[in-house]
């Protein structure tokens, strides 16, 4: 018989001990470090000090050009933290404080999630440890990060009350939904898609057991649908809202064979250094190993079973299936697991104005799968095996990322010491030559993150400077908008992003024409393209003409520019 660990237990105490300790190394950046590098990071901080000072008397500046956008946004909760609820301490301060509440709480929310499948199932939460500091993370997108631990606890808050969720739970579960929406649209529908599929599975359970008449499928709808998808109404109602508006905009899909081979490799985990592959495909090959021993170890019970009578044997036959073994009143969790693999395969890379779909997606199959394999019954050896296992991928991951980290910290240094000589009330254009950032031996200095792209963000998210590069104001699904008359990336910006192409591509004066104003152009790396690129020359022209060379970086990577005096 397998080991039980109660919650008491010796053992249950040292799992514990050792999912806070690998938490606690996965914070440690965020204490030695100025800065946790990411691609949109700057920007948030940008947009979330404007929130702050914009309808107060220093925020003038940023009121000509930046205005309120009163939509119920799902983008919006980690903004609000930022901006409202932690407002008393620096916008970098704030986004640290976030980002380590949720480090914490992702484990935690996966463990809760685990624990309402078997109180034993919480030492899986190790295997969500090396899920952490994800791809979307290094992008910056912390919303999303935060929405998965929202899953987690959304999730198992319904698992834990599926077989009696009425009135007062549904109210509570709507409230978790709510705040799953606010985090992010994305999660909000596989949260909904897992409920709906985890009742469908209940009621065709409880319709045939009864001899699928009307009365049993209405009965059993009624108790395991009704209450929990009224839960999701209201949530339902704003993303209907939100998303209708934005049906228009143009997708873009990967090969269905990349996507194989990012699930598999769960390539959505590996970010900033190319090495911390070794470690996703590392945690792909346990977590595979354990699914292909829960379903040996399933069907090899039942094979021992059926040298019992044939009257057990009959009804053995009708609580198993033909692959998987003895049934598992948990194995609904594989069918959410399947549903969460065909979205992610049939959903596009780009859709209503949101990018990098396909790599949010691919988190939710092996999130569940791992509540899955909490209906198991692993031994001592097995739980520790695969404990420390998921604690040395998940160290490992943040060995590689904070060497790279580290690397690209001191390289801010420089961008923000030319940025810190741009002055109140001005604005600024950042263009960056090498927005991943080029090393002393001339390779990138991040692998699929682009650090350097909206740098000039960790000065404007402390002081009023407008910063014509902050993107999210320049699209409608943030707390904040470029007013369309002076929207830069429509009217200095050829093309939607030709302000982050490499090079970068602007027309300065057609911006001032329609009355627009660029006081400092701010160079990130310019030596690391050829000057003879067309595009390049055109930049030079256009500074030529109006501009002046009047900072450059102590390890001259930076270059700032000043509008002449006329």
């Amino acid at each position: 018989m397998p080991d039980s660990v109660t919650p008491a237990s010796p053992t249950a105490r040292l799992e514990l001990l050792l999912l806070a300790v690998v938490v606690v190394v996965q914070l440690l950046p965020l204490v030695f470090l100025t800065r946790l590098p990411t691609q949109d990071g700057p920007s948030h901080q940008a947009l979330a000090y404007a929130m702050r000072v914009i309808d107060r008397p220093e925020g003038a500046p940023l009121r000509q050009y930046l205005e309120h956008n009163d939509e119920a946004l799902p983008n919006w909760f980690v903004f609000f933290l930022q901006a409202r609820v932690l407002g008393f301490v620096s916008t970098a301060t704030a986004e640290k404080l976030l980002v380590a509440a949720y480090v914490v709480l992702l484990p935690l929310g996966l463990r809760y999630a685990l624990r309402a499948v078997d109180r034993d199932a919480g030492f899986l939460a190790a295997l969500g440890l090396p899920l952490t500091y994800n791809f979307p993370f290094g992008m910056g997108f912390l919303n999303f990060c935060w929405s998965l631990a929202a899953f987690c606890f959304a999730l198992g808050f319904y698992l834990r009350r599926r077989h009696r969720l009425h009135a007062r739970g549904a109210l509570a579960l709507s409230l978790l939904v709510v705040w799953v929406y606010f985090c992010h649209p994305v999660t909000l529908v596989m949260l909904g898609l897992a409920v709906a599929t985890l009742g469908a599975a209940a009621v065709a359970h409880e319709a045939r057991a009864a001899g699928w008449s009307a009365t049993s499928l209405w009965r059993a709808a009624r108790a395991r649908l009704v209450w929990p998808l009224a839960a999701f109404l209201p949530a339902a109602v704003m993303l209907a809202a939100f998303v209708g508006r934005r049906l228009d905009r143009p997708s873009s899909r990967l090969p269905l064979d990349v996507k194989a081979k990012h699930l598999v490799a769960l390539y959505s985990l590996v970010s900033f250094d190319y090495r911390t592959l070794s470690a996703a495909l590392g945690l792909s090959l346990l977590i595979a190993s354990m699914v292909l021993t829960l379903i040996l170890r399933r069907r090899g019970s039942s094979t021992l079973r059926e040298t019992r009578t044939l009257r057990e044997t009959r009804t053995l036959r009708e609580t198993r299936t033909p692959w998987l073994g003895e049934r598992s009143p948990w194995d609904p969790l594989l069918a959410v697991t399947v549903v969460f693999a065909l979205v992610y395969f049939a959903a596009p890379s780009q859709l209503a104005g949101g990018g990098f779909v396909d790599q949010r997606l691919a988190l939710f199959p092996p999130l569940v799968l791992l509540l899955w394999l909490g209906s198991g019954r692993w031994r001592r050896g097995e739980r520790w095996t695969v404990q420390l296992a998921a604690a040395g991928l998940a160290l490992s991951m943040v060995a590689l990322l904070w060497t790279r980290w580290a690397a690209i910290d001191r390289k801010l240094d420089d961008y923000v010491a030319v940025a810190e000589r741009i002055e109140d009330g001005r604005t600024v254009l950042p263009l960056a030559f090498a927005p991943a950032g080029i090393g002393r031996g001339g390779d990138d200095l991040a692998f699929r993150v682009w650090p350097f792209v909206h740098g000039v963000g960790y000065v404007a998210g402390r002081r009023p400077i407008v910063d014509l590069g902050l993107y999210e104001a320049g699209e409608d699904y943030f707390p904040l908008r470029f007013r369309a008359a002076l929207d830069p990336y429509r009217h200095l910006s050829i093309g939607p992003l030709g302000m982050e192409e490499v090079p970068p591509r602007v027309d300065i004066a057609g911006y001032e024409r329609r009355g627009g104003r660029v006081d400092y152009v701010l160079l990130w790396q310019p030596v690391s393209r050829p000057r003879s690129h067309p595009a390049t020359r055109e930049l030079y022209r256009q500074l030529a003409g109006g501009f002046e060379r009047t900072a450059v970086s102590p390890h001259g990577d930076a270059e700032l520019w000043r509008r002449q005096r006329r």
